[in-house]
């Protein structure tokens, strides 16, 4: 009797989490080392319903199914990064037009400058 009590007791520990279990599971299944990214609660779903048929064929139709909407996240986050791109590309195009402008300018006020010194100079300078 108290083994059965014992034996429920961890049956609805292991209902509680099955996250756990599934990502134990799907660790074991991608090997080690190998990392992944948390799983929404119905790819858990499916895994689950996967996992307690014990069916081979229904773990890699379950493995196939994360690994696509594993694919569709990676493709979201290339695409939002390639327009980041883009901007950034602007921003350094931009950056380098006002660093032109600027050095014009500089070279500009240089030449005021020593076109002064030399009108000065010419006029009489210092000798007056």
């Amino acid at each position: 009797m108290l083994e059965e009590a014992a034996q429920a007791a961890g049956d609805n520990e292991r209902h509680r989490q099955p996250a756990d279990l599934h990502r134990r599971r799907l660790g074991r299944l991608l090997g080690p080392g190998r990392r992944y990214p948390t799983l929404g609660r119905r790819a858990l779903e499916m895994v689950d319903e996967a996992m307690d048929t014990g069916d081979l064929r229904a773990r890699v139709v379950a493995l196939e199914n994360w690994r696509v909407q594993r694919d569709i996240e990676s493709a979201r986050h290339d695409e939002r990064w390639k327009h980041m791109d883009t901007k950034i590309d602007g921003v350094e195009k931009k950056v380098d037009k006002i660093s032109s402008d600027i050095s014009r300018v500089m070279w500009l006020i240089l030449a005021g400058i020593v076109m002064a010194i030399v009108t000065f100079m010419i006029k009489g300078g210092f000798a007056s």
